[in-house]
């Protein structure tokens, strides 16, 4: 079973997919960048429900990031996804006397939301950096003032004075440049904007803690 769900923080992500598996099923994989969740039903005869906890971690050695996975694997928790790159960490209970004091600790708590929140601030500025540098260049270049009026993204000449055939050749076959050079600006900004919302949200649920 997949499913794709949005979350504004790592509490109610984890919240979320605890009751997912409480219904009777079992995550086996995250796809971060689609925002997919994999699940597994359980067998009948299984009467262990296991539980899922997230830790953000900053950027980890090869084996500093070995020995923080078998930390928490000496406690009963199995990776499911997670990098030493940095990110959300995602561990599924092994056992039903696995440790949770290793997730309990109220200042980890407090760290978790702090590292999220400057992830989130971090990446919300370079998006947004790259989506306005991107429209400053391509306005320079092309001359272009007026973001929204799509005729101007075309630059074959004449292309709006054709008719019949040879207006729909040169507007199919420049088409697809025109949703490169200018449609994926905005698939930066939207996500920019994302991240920008996540990080102000994360930064009020701190403040707030």
């Amino acid at each position: 079973m997949r499913k794709y769900k949005i979350f504004w923080s790592l509490a109610t992500e984890e919240r979320w997919l605890n009751q997912v598996q409480a219904a009777g099923f079992y995550l086996t994989a995250v796809n971060r960048l689609l925002h997919q969740y994999t699940f597994r039903q359980l067998s009948h005869s299984t009467s262990f429900q296991p539980k899922v906890c997230l830790d953000f971690q900053k950027p980890l050695s090869w084996r500093r990031y070995q020995d923080y996975c078998q930390l928490f694997a000496d406690s009963g928790w199995q990776l499911i996804q997670g990098s030493r790159f940095g990110g959300i960490q995602y561990f599924q209970q092994s056992y039903q006397a696995a440790d949770q004091e290793i997730f309990s600790d109220e200042q980890s708590r407090q760290a978790n939301w702090r590292r999220d929140h400057e992830y989130a601030r971090r990446y919300s500025i370079i998006f947004l950096s790259e989506a306005i540098l991107f429209r400053v260049t391509h306005a320079s270049a092309t001359g272009l003032d007026l973001t929204f009026d799509f005729r101007q993204w075309y630059l074959t000449p004449g292309i709006w004075h054709l008719q019949g055939f040879s207006f729909w050749k040169a507007f199919l076959i420049e088409t697809p440049f025109v949703a490169f050079r200018n449609l994926s600006m905005y698939l930066f900004l939207i996500i920019g904007l994302y991240y920008l919302a996540r990080s102000l949200y994360n930064g009020g649920k701190f403040a707030k803690s």
